[in-house]
């Protein structure tokens, strides 16, 4: 299913566990959509298609310091939204912003995003979007939502795009870019950068 999934040529893909984690309580199929989005992240980085897919599984522990913030905060009170047409990456992005203690709204249609942020633009802190979406990219619908707000953070994420990259986005007047696959403590310390530099 993995290979029928990568169109072109890769020499092996290999997944492994460092070690027994333990069971999880997760749907399985989103599982696979998560490992089939990381592999194809990776083949459409490679050249020509050319080279080896290693995906090592391993139990993490997150310190509270590793969150992206002191818990002195109170980010209960931050409402985000979360823009991506695959949902299984709304789906884990969420329970990641939802275990720090963030509120979230999902939208896997950026047009519906957009409509929900028209009616109080003022209602939202932070919008992360993919960039790569149908009928409309996360660099578009970025650029109507700080028409809208100019002061709204806007995040996109982009596991592998020739439309942008960290600069393009900065002088886009995007907040930060973040590369796909996400790692809790890089995107939480960027949510938290964010939200510090534009004083929400």
């Amino acid at each position: 299913m993995l290979k029928g999934g990568l169109t072109g040529r890769h020499d092996a893909t290999d997944i492994r566990s460092l070690h027994s984690a333990g069971p999880y309580l997760e749907d399985p199929s989103q599982i696979n959509q998560v490992i089939m989005n990381l592999c194809i992240n990776a083949f459409q980085a490679m050249e020509e298609g050319k080279g080896r897919i290693n995906i090592l599984v391993q139990k993490v522990d997150i310190k509270p310091e590793e969150t992206g913030h002191p818990l002195d905060l109170e980010p209960e009170k931050y409402v985000k939204i979360i823009v991506d047409d695959d949902r299984a990456i709304t789906q884990m992005l969420e329970k990641i912003l939802q275990r720090l203690g963030y509120k979230v709204m999902v939208f896997n249609d950026p047009g519906k995003a957009l409509e929900r942020i028209r009616l109080t633009p003022d209602s939202f802190d932070l919008v992360i979007t993919d960039m790569t979406m149908p009928e409309m990219t996360g660099a578009d619908l970025a650029r109507d939502l700080l028409a809208l707000r100019k002061n709204l953070p806007v995040i996109v994420c982009s596991g592998h795009s020739d439309l942008i990259d960290e600069k393009t986005a900065i002088d886009s007047a995007i907040a930060a870019y973040v590369t796909k696959p996400f790692v809790i403590g890089r995107i939480s310390m960027v949510i938290r950068d964010v939200l510090d530099r534009n004083k929400i």
